[in-house]
């Protein structure tokens, strides 16, 4: 197999390649797969200065870890872990509530468009959930708190009216969820 030549490095002084070929010589990646985090660039960012020696980090590693390849982190405490499983109850509980009938009426055929606010409500309080973490997105806690707030709205105005129904009783176990969410990601990351 040839090997590669940089031409913004002499022949000998570039730095050491992850095939681990001579200097100023690239071989194949060492592995490939879900895992790698980006192929490493003679002369890219990061490698401007380095004679030799292994890459700054997140260039060309391999970690076990796919969120972390992927640049996101997973849920990993137990209080985010509990916030996006009130995020994700409160969403379930929202469609039960709106699919279950009531004296024959399905809710979501007869007030579609707060059914769909509710909906959407609930999981744009899931979404800032997930992404409610230290070096997440500024807007992630604001659209989790907006989403959550949005359901408590749309509880006021169907599910408190429905009082008697077991959708009133679904809806307010959403609202709750979606607080439980804002309130354990909040505390989480504080």
């Amino acid at each position: 197999m040839a090997s590669y030549q940089d031409p913004n490095y002499p022949a000998g002084s570039a730095p050491q390649g992850p095939g681990g070929g001579q200097a100023g010589q690239w071989g194949p990646p060492p592995v490939s797969g879900p895992g790698w985090v980006g192929q490493p660039h003679p002369g890219g960012p990061g490698w401007a200065g380095q004679q030799g020696g292994a890459p700054p980090l997140g260039v060309g590693q391999w970690t076990e870890d796919p969120a972390a390849a992927s640049g996101r982190s997973a849920p990993s405490s137990p209080g985010q872990v509990l916030a996006l499983a009130a995020g994700v109850a409160g969403v379930i509980l929202t469609l039960l509530a709106l699919l279950i009938p009531v004296d024959g009426k399905m809710p979501l055929t007869e007030f579609p468009a707060w059914g769909m606010f509710g909906l959407a409500a609930a999981v744009a309080t899931v979404i800032g959930v997930l992404l409610t973490r230290p070096g997440g997105p500024a807007f992630a806690t604001p659209l989790a708190r907006g989403g959550a707030g949005a359901v408590g709205l749309f509880w006021v105005l169907i599910g408190v009216p429905a009082v008697p129904s077991t959708n009133s009783l679904l809806i307010t176990l959403a609202a709750a969820g979606a607080a439980a969410a804002v309130w354990l990601s909040g505390r989480e990351n504080a």
